[in-house]
């Protein structure tokens, strides 16, 4: 979760317990140095891994970062470019002072790795890339203006249409679902009159994650997190942090949805 102005705490990592409709706070963001300016930077923790007790959080700029949870320190960097209307990129070592420029031209926000090779896409490329082990981008498909967390999911592509305030899923069998961000009545929203450009609003989904091959988990503003079942194609639970509209909660991570803070080590077996 992440929040848009400056206050008392900026957000943090939660860990949610649907079942028992309990929330713990595992790491307070709360800095009086952090930057607001933009979309991104400080403001933003974006990313999840585990590794033992450890949860490892990371914002970037035009580039994808691997990082190497045993070593602790980022190990490969890729440099998403488009040139003569084609997308390409290059390679560089983090580990050096050699590297792209500190530029956030396409607003990379969703990564996916599977077998074939890395998925990623941002607010403004408008589609969502593929890239090889050969350092090749291609485009698999086309995305809405303002597109959050695309990625293949089941026979097709799940993503949330931050723009129409809904999650949806589009298969290649010309099935489409369409799960509506649930909003609240205005008078219980605090904070609803920033005046801050960057303050998040109702019904921003950003976040989302899968639950095996029918659940799906999305966040959005103010501060919650909502399960939806593809099968029957309707929410089904929903948890709210607190109704600050300048706050965002982010579903990052499938298994932190069911395991409490003192069994990552049998987490991390699970993602294995």
């Amino acid at each position: 979760m992440r929040g848009n102005r400056q206050s008392e705490s900026h957000g943090g990592v939660f860990v949610v317990d649907f079942e028992k409709q309990e929330v713990e706070q595992l790491f307070d963001w709360n800095e009086s140095e952090i930057d607001l300016k933009g979309s991104s930077g400080d403001r933003d923790l974006r990313g999840i891994a585990f590794n033992d007790e450890e949860i490892l959080a990371a914002p970037g700029f035009d580039s994808l970062l691997a990082y190497d949870l045993d070593t602790k320190e980022y190990v490969w960097g890729f440099h998403l470019l488009r040139q003569y209307g084609e997308w390409v990129g290059h390679k560089f070592d983090p580990r050096t002072d050699k590297g792209p420029l500190p530029v956030n031209e396409y607003h990379i926000n969703m990564v996916h790795v599977d077998n074939s090779g890395i998925y990623l896409g941002g607010m403004r490329t408008n589609a969502l890339l593929h890239l090889n082990n050969k350092m090749e981008v291609s485009q698999v498909c086309s995305l809405p203006a303002g597109a959050h967390n695309a990625r293949p999911y089941r026979d097709g592509l799940l993503f949330n249409d931050t723009e129409s305030n809904c999650i949806r899923y589009v298969g290649r069998d010309d099935k489409n679902i369409a799960f509506k961000i649930a909003t609240y009545d205005e008078g219980d929203i605090e904070f609803a009159d920033t005046d801050d450009s960057n303050a998040s609003r109702q019904g921003f989904g950003r976040g989302l994650c899968t639950l095996g091959d029918r659940f799906v988990a999305g966040g959005l503003s103010p501060a919650t997190i909502s399960l939806y079942d593809l099968e029957s194609e309707q929410k089904v639970g929903s948890v709210n942090l607190t109704m600050d509209i300048t706050f965002l909660c982010s579903a990052s991570s499938a298994q932190i949805l069911h395991y409490r803070t003192g069994e990552l080590a049998a987490l991390r077996r699970q993602i294995q």
